[in-house]
């Protein structure tokens, strides 16, 4: 292994371990009340980001399983 990949795989274990006090620190902050409140937002503020809009829904006659 080079010393750059070293380097790459040592910055890699660093920004995991970083990502995962960071959702801890958040984890912390909110409410239990908000946290599905939040996400959800979230949610739909990427699918909204993406493009995605309002998901597309059908019914589907029928509540058993397909038969093959």
């Amino acid at each position: 292994m080079s010393w750059k990949d070293i380097a790459a795989a040592q910055l890699a274990r660093i920004r995991a371990k970083l990502d995962t006090f960071n959702q801890s620190l958040a984890d912390k902050a909110l409410p239990e009340d908000r946290k599905s409140r939040v996400g959800k937002l979230s949610l739909e503020q990427k699918a909204s980001a993406a493009g995605q809009g309002e998901p597309k829904l059908k019914a589907v006659k029928g509540g058993g399983r397909a038969k093959h």
